[in-house]
């Protein structure tokens, strides 16, 4: 198994109900098959997806293991790793007949195996009852629900669970020969319904000497005013990352563990305690959880993100993961080669491995309705045979020359941080209107030094700002930097605390921005969603901090991206490469390394998207994903201008999901215009340099 974390190319390796009849001969025929498929596709890591709610399968662990073990040797011999994927603490549950089928037609990807609430009161581990490990609701002190799974959660704050899964991940890597582990679902799914245990009381009171006040204490529950409050925020976080970090010591040595994270922006990951800065205390790849359609579909019922909100979620787990110095992988679902061609993309933009895997049993129709769709390598089969055939193309680091400064404090110790209007869109926003507008940009968590890497770094809706970070700015403001501030900023310091006094108060700014505290039904409200700011009241112009510092109050969510791109480029020059014009594309600029090759990605921003009607007619179930067949590339321009260096040997045009290379006749015009077919979704432009 020579593959680098770096070169991964990844699909799923479904469990289906027959595979668990191992070990039948037709079961094993069928491992044969489907990893010769991958072979063929160019996969080098499978990972496993099904049987996922291990604690339900404990009856069958010996049988699950073998056949794992199995897959393991026959994929080792073509080359191939595999990774084993399962829920450490979730754990379906029903009372009766109605809820058996909700499971089985909601959560048909787990292969929803478990016994009733009857029969688990009895079942024991390691000298456990598993019913003891559960999370409690701190509204009604009973165990947590999850209607959305069907299912109870284990609290991994609790001693005697991390205990006994431990012991499970050393039997499960001495009896199958697995490769890896994605250690699932540590985070509160429930939100701050979870968790209220005597394991999570007990720390709370350990680290802030109280006791964790009543679910009816409102000067304590969603009050961003009271540093209590931040702290039991800020414990929920660290449970993930302490279990995450034992789970890898658990592991054989060598061997790499990864974790589901679906962002780390947004509000809800807040609530449900999900940060990647913690999940890789533990884990060897930092990764990303494409959730719902890719590209996005116009349908309320299902998950759609814009392509930019996706490439802004990728943004802050790359700058994660380049602080730690490993990989980054994003997962996304599809059913057909058109998405997993865009699932794909996004990934090489990001500089990111690729998992793909289709989601067929969330489409809640008969196996034999969709018989005819294609295996998860099939579908990737051509962009990972082009990734395979071109790897220098991906032996790349981006290349930026603007950083987008992520706001930890503001995002977890104020309230402006922690409903969807506020800081997570001002952040989002700004990020994927640059990549629009051709500016090369990337996320970063803590402000530089110097201009080494970034000529200037853009803080959006920095509402909290402490001490230290404004040290950090104005040393590199001093060392050459240009700051440009966006939004309210600075009007509270690092805790979360109002200032006395505003950080621009001393270059004779007001800023004039009302401070939203106050949350009504913070228990059952939609106060995530439905909460408004207004935003500052100042005038939309730039003002000159210090030499190389302006401040404006305006949010791109409320004018549009103009401004900020506009000053950008006042502040730009000698850039080694300029994209003038790219209409709608977002474009990525990256390095090969120890190289003088730049190589330009493109992706289209709009796409219009077809979906089988027929199948959507006669759903059972529908949420997260259609079964998309179709996506052609929307308001996108036939021609592409870059300012290029002198120095430029050879250009070449490549078209991955044609498998297509052309080259370009370099015209060393102070612009030259790069033609492209008509609608093409993606493309990459390889920019040599004289040796």
């Amino acid at each position: 198994m020579n593959s680098k974390a770096n070169d991964y190319r990844m699909v799923s390796w479904w469990i289906k109900w027959n595979d668990l009849n191992w070990p039948d001969d037709d079961v094993y025929d069928k491992i044969v098959r489907r990893a010769d498929l991958m072979q063929e596709a160019g996969v080098n890591v499978a990972t496993v997806f099904g049987a996922h709610f291990r604690w339900d399968f404990m009856p069958i662990w010996d049988c699950l293991h073998d056949y794992l073990k199995t897959v393991t040797n026959e994929l080792h011999l073509r080359g191939i790793k595999l990774f084993d994927h399962h829920s450490a603490v979730l754990v379906h549950r029903y009372n009766n007949c109605e809820e058996m089928r909700n499971v089985k037609i909601h959560s048909g990807p787990h292969l929803p195996f478990s016994p009733s609430y009857q029969s688990a009161e009895s079942w024991e581990y390691n000298g456990q009852k598993l019913n003891d490990w559960l999370m409690i609701d701190p509204t009604t002190k009973a165990p947590v629900y999850l209607p959305q799974y069907t299912s109870q959660q284990f609290c991994f704050n609790n001693n005697s669970f991390i205990e006994s899964y431990l012991k499970y991940v050393e039997i499960l890597f001495s009896e199958t020969g697995i490769d890896g582990l994605m250690c699932d679902d540590a985070i509160f799914f429930n939100g701050f319904r979870s968790c209220a245990c005597e394991h999570c009381k007990i720390e709370f009171n350990e680290l802030t000497g109280k006791k964790l006040p009543d679910s009816n204490d409102y000067r304590f529950w969603g009050n961003w005013e009271n540093q209590d409050w931040l702290s039991w925020q800020e414990m929920r976080f660290a449970n993930n990352g302490d279990f995450l970090l034992r789970v890898k010591n658990a592991m054989p040595v060598g061997l790499e563990l990864m974790s589901c994270c679906s962002g780390s922006s947004d509000p809800w990951k807040n609530h449900s305690g999900q940060d990647i800065i913690q999940f890789i205390r533990g884990c060897d790849i930092a990764h990303l959880e494409m959730c719902g359609n890719t590209p996005p579909v116009d349908d309320p019922r299902t998950m759609n993100y814009d392509i930019g909100e996706r490439l802004a979620q990728a943004s802050h787990h790359l700058a994660a993961a380049k602080m730690k110095k490993i990989p980054c992988i994003g997962q996304g679902y599809g059913f057909n080669e058109c998405s997993a061609n865009i699932i794909w993309a996004i990934n090489k933009m990001s500089e990111s491995i690729c998992w793909f895997n289709t989601l067929k049993a969330r489409l809640g129709v008969a196996d034999s309705v969709i018989s005819h769709l294609p295996d998860d390598p099939q579908a990737v089969a051509t962009v990972y045979n082009f990734e395979k055939a071109h790897q220098h193309l991906f032996n790349s680091e981006k290349v930026s020359e603007v950083g987008v400064y992520f706001s930890y404090n503001t995002r977890k110790n104020s309230y402006f941080g922690n409903f969807k209007h506020g800081y997570e869109t001002d952040y989002t926003n700004t990020v994927f209107s640059l990549l629009y507008n051709g500016v090369q940009s990337e996320t970063i968590l803590q402000i530089p030094d110097d201009t080494k890497n970034f000529k200037i770094i853009i803080l959006p809706s920095a509402l909290c700002f402490s001490d230290e970070e404004l040290s950090r700015l104005y040393e590199y403001e001093k060392n050459g930097g240009a700051v440009l501030l966006t939004g309210p900023f600075g009007l509270r310091d690092g805790q979360g605390e109002i200032r006395k006094t505003q950080v621009l108060k001393d270059y004779n700014i007001d800023i004039e921005f009302n401070q939203v505290e106050k949350i009504n039904d913070f228990w059952d409200g939609d106060w995530r969603n439905s909460t408004l700011v207004e935003s500052c009241n100042n005038e939309y112009q730039w003002s000159q901090i210090k030499n190389q510092i302006s401040w404006n109050p305006a949010r791109i969510q409320d004018i549009g991206a103009d401004y900020l791109v506009d000053k950008i480029k006042e502040n730009l020059c000698d850039q080694k490469i300029e994209i003038v014009s790219s209409k709608g594309y977002y474009s990525s600029l990256h390095k090969i390394r120890n190289n003088d090759t730049y190589v330009l990605h493109f992706l289209a921003s709009e796409f219009d998207v077809e979906v089988d009607e027929d199948i959507e007619k006669i759903r059972k179930h529908v949420s997260r994903v259609n079964l998309i067949t179709n996506v052609t590339a929307r308001n996108v321009s036939e021609q592409v201008k870059l300012k290029i260096p002198a120095q430029t040997e050879e250009i070449s045009i490549h078209f991955p999901f044609t498998g297509k290379t052309e080259k370009y006749d370099i015209n060393m015009a102070e612009i030259i215009e790069i033609t492209i077919p008509e609608k093409t979704q993606y493309f990459i432009i390889e920019i040599k340099g004289k040796a």
